[in-house]
């Protein structure tokens, strides 16, 4: 019984910054659409393999935020139904985190590519294809595991283990991608 006092406890702390991170990923989304829309009217040169890789990946955030909206409002309709509440994660979300971390992956690995094209070096790149395959991993291993083994305390220090290598990863390919195209002197206008 305490158990489950506590799980509701941590749940219902979460849900307001759930509910805002949700907001903001919405808002960003629809950024991405809007960047998607100018690389294809913009670049339609590109390789079509590359071409297809921003479709896929706008495919699969399509679906994984549409997941995690309805996994959030499941959430929140439990918690505020007062019924019974546990800690363990609901299918939907168990199912827009695997897909989160497949949709990750491509985007980062668009951007490990034009990180590549721009510095002729294969160190760096490499070293962020490292990170974001054990991310991809990271979450497929969490998204493959059972749904009642899918606890937020028992995997606590594994979401934040995947969440600190996303955030190096992106870092990185941030930092390098913002040195190498100033260092290019492309005629880019900020």
């Amino acid at each position: 019984m305490a158990d489950t006092a506590a799980a509701t406890l941590i749940v219902t702390s979460l849900i307001g910054p759930v509910v805002v991170s949700l907001v903001l990923s919405g808002i960003l989304y629809g950024c991405a659409l809007v960047q998607t829309h100018m690389y294809y009217k913009l670049f339609q040169k590109d390789d079509w393999r590359l071409r297809a890789l921003v479709a896929f990946e706008m495919v699969l955030q399509t679906v994984h935020l549409a997941l995690l909206f309805v996994g959030v409002w499941q959430t929140v309709m439990t918690v505020y139904s007062e019924d019974q509440m546990t800690s363990v994660l609901l299918n939907t979300t168990i199912v827009g985190i695997i897909l989160g971390g497949p949709s990750a992956f491509c985007a980062q690995g668009f951007f490990i590519f034009r990180l590549h094209s721009f510095s002729q070096r294969k160190p760096l790149p490499i070293f962020c294809s490292i990170l974001i395959t054990i991310q991809l991993a990271f979450t497929l291993t969490m998204g493959a595991s059972p749904p009642e083994a899918v606890s937020l305390q028992k995997w606590r220090g594994f979401i934040i283990s995947t969440l600190f290598i996303a955030i190096c990863s992106d870092a990185i390919i941030a930092a390098s991608m913002s040195y190498y195209l100033k260092r290019s002197k492309t005629g880019v206008c900020r």
